[in-house]
């Protein structure tokens, strides 16, 4: 019933981060390139085309990192382990880790959701509500999250 080995998230993970990634930047320099096309366009303040212009810089140079690195990093350090007794989540990137451990018994609720990208890559995200926080497992294979919900129901039942 329960697994003490660290599980990995779905590989789709990196590819759905991905496109999550390029669609928000894409959408981002979009705002600004119309912004630097009124600029131009109306003639205003030169400083303004200029800070347009380093702003859409540094966006693209965060976009390339958020899409070509940071997805690879976010894969390797995700695992989660679901035991009896508790629930661990780690995860992390290139510059920082993080592991958070939830008491079974305090678990209210576990929910599964999907948004556009991830419902046409069959991955779900499970959200586990505590009374203080909502801990998000993302990219699971669909049957792989539902089972997982489950397990997770069950087991806060059991300890309740």
């Amino acid at each position: 019933m329960t697994n003490t080995q660290p599980q990995k998230l779905s590989f789709k993970a990196m590819k759905v981060w991905r496109i999550e990634s390029f669609v928000t930047y894409s959408i981002l320099i979009c705002l600004l390139s119309v912004f630097l096309f009124l600029i131009n366009q109306f003639n205003w303040a030169e400083w303004l085309t200029k800070a347009t212009i380093v702003t859409l810089i540094i966006i693209f140079l965060f976009a390339v990192y958020e899409i070509l690195l940071v997805p690879g990093f976010r894969y390797k350090r995700w695992r989660y382990i679901i035991s009896k007794d508790f629930i661990e989540l780690r995860k992390g990137n290139l510059f920082w880790k993080n592991t958070w451990i939830i008491p079974s018994q305090k678990i209210q609720y576990v929910s599964i959701d999907q948004g556009l990208i991830a419902r046409k890559y069959k991955v779900s995200n499970i959200k586990i509500g505590t009374l203080s926080s909502i801990h998000e497992l993302p990219t699971l294979e669909e049957d792989t999250a539902e089972e997982l919900r489950k397990k997770i129901v069950h087991i806060s039942n059991s300890n309740a």
